[in-house]
């Protein structure tokens, strides 16, 4: 009900205001565009059902199989057509089969009820409305530099400016499918002890630093090979803002939200995006003269780090600890550490005259096998349990043995 009411409420005033905004904007799918995000948001919280059922299982399912479907369908469309209405259109009408999927399964599982709960309502409102109103400026943040950039240099920069911030869209699928699943088993813990709910926190940091570190390093140091490659030397200029972006995606492996979230100090989120939205403002117009379309990307890299501060200092307080108790960082530290002593190999292959793609695959695959020795011989916990769960998945036989002992 209010998913519904707030994108009926947001979508009337953008389809009312539909002649000034898309003025100033370099495209004019105005009800493609409106009726995608209608379809987008209604209905779309069987995830969240499953997750309060213990199913993750059937949240990695559906997402994997929705995104798969999205890009299998925008891309066929793409080759035959060649025409982006027919993307746009063709993208309408999957986000409208899944809802109507949606409604159907919903309704023949008895799900929806016709009677309101107000008790219910003023519960859900006093945690929905700080966050959301912290989630809203969030995003606002997030696009505040692809706004400024599309309507002060015009579609050519803003086309630079979006291959340069290619990665951050995975980097937030994975930390939110995370931190959904996070979010209910640290309430759950936090009933007994606070502290055991940000244990669990501190473990999923680990993992996401895990991931995030050596993938950070090889596309930070073949970010030029990176993007020439996929995208033609024509966007070189988007290398320094590709890295840029790196730096932003390295700052979001601590997703700080959850905790406080946890604890149900959502207003905290809420102060520190609007703070946040604020020195992206000041940043990009005090630096906009200087740095050109590189103050977009810098201004969003320090207002992330800002805000990353300020919510840190907020989980000090509410779950009353000194900063060295607020995140493993001797296991942080092995990672980082792990990263840099294969630095060299990425080095070295400078020095060997192949081409820049062959080069980038071989020395970033063995720069990864490197990596991943040295992590595995320092015995992460986190690290252990997770590879250790692959293998037998994989059904390797020294993993199989050890499972059986």
């Amino acid at each position: 009900l209010f998913i519904f009411a707030s994108s009926a409420l947001g979508l009337g005033i953008t389809y009312a205001t539909r002649h000034i905004v898309f003025a100033k904007a370099s495209f004019d799918f105005a009800e493609p565009l409106l009726l995608y995000v209608f379809f987008f948001l209604n209905l779309d919280f069987v995830e969240s059902y499953w997750l309060a059922k213990k199913r993750s299982d059937y949240v990695l399912y559906y997402s994997t199989a929705k995104s798969a479907i999205k890009i299998a369908v925008s891309m066929a469309v793409g080759y035959m057509t060649r025409s982006v209405e027919a993307i746009v259109t063709a993208l309408v009408i999957f986000e409208a089969c899944k809802f109507l999927a949606l409604l159907c399964w919903f309704s023949s599982q008895r799900l929806f009820t016709v009677t309101l709960d107000t008790a219910l309502i003023r519960e859900h409102l006093r945690l929905v409305l700080p966050f959301g109103a912290g989630t809203v400026v969030y995003g606002l943040n997030q696009q505040l530099g692809k706004l400024f950039t599309s309507m002060t240099l015009g579609p050519s920069a803003l086309a630079v400016y979006t291959i340069g911030a290619y990665q951050i869209p995975i980097t937030g699928l994975v930390r939110s499918a995370a931190g959904d699943v996070l979010f209910p088993e640290m309430v759950q813990r936090g009933q007994g002890s606070p502290m055991a709910g940000l244990s669990l926190w501190n473990r999923a940091n680990v993992l996401y630093c895990f991931v995030v570190f050596p993938f950070f390093t090889v596309l930070f140091f073949y970010a030029d090979t990176f993007v020439t490659t996929l995208f033609t030397d024509q966007y070189v200029t988007a290398v320094p803002i590709f890295r840029v972006f790196l730096l932003i995606m390295l700052r979001q492996c601590f997703e700080m939200s959850t905790p406080l979230r946890a604890m149900n100090e959502n207003r905290y989120f809420m102060i520190g995006n609007l703070a946040a939205i604020l020195v992206n403002a000041g940043f990009i117009f005090a630096t906009f003269e200087d740095l050109g379309l590189l103050a977009a990307p810098i201004a969003l890299l320090v207002s992330e780090v800002a805000l990353a501060v300020y919510l840190g200092n907020r989980i000090l307080k509410v779950y009353s600890i000194h900063v060295r108790q607020m995140l493993f960082w001797s296991k942080l530290m092995a990672i980082a550490v792990a990263v840099l002593l294969n630095v060299p190999i990425l080095l070295i292959g400078e020095l060997v005259p192949i081409g820049d793609a062959v080069r980038a695959i071989v020395f970033s695959s063995l720069f990864l096998a490197g990596y991943f020795v040295f992590v595995r011989h320092c015995r992460l916990d986190e690290i252990e349990l997770v590879v250790s769960r692959a293998m037998r998945k994989a059904g390797h036989p020294r993993w199989l043995k050890s499972a059986s002992s």
